[in-house]
């Protein structure tokens, strides 16, 4: 039977979040990746709460602390 992945929007299926979470296990072991990048909205969302051992990069976050900083000056 075929796994559901699903990534909608507000949808955030258990199976889904699973089958992040061991693509990112298989490209660590394959690519020996030191990182993810989260590069959407919805990403950190349906990954929250999960630790692959690989560090997250959030790119949301990362442009709002930029855009503080910048407005901080």
């Amino acid at each position: 039977m075929a796994r559901r992945f699903v990534l909608d929007k507000g949808v955030f299926l258990d199976d889904t979040r699973g089958e992040l979470v061991r693509i990112i296990h298989r490209m660590k072991e394959r690519e020996a990746i030191q990182a993810v990048i989260l590069g959407g909205t919805e990403l950190p969302l349906i990954l929250r709460n999960t630790d692959p051992g690989t560090p997250f990069l959030d790119t949301t976050q990362i442009h709002v602390r930029a855009a503080l900083e910048r407005l901080m000056r």
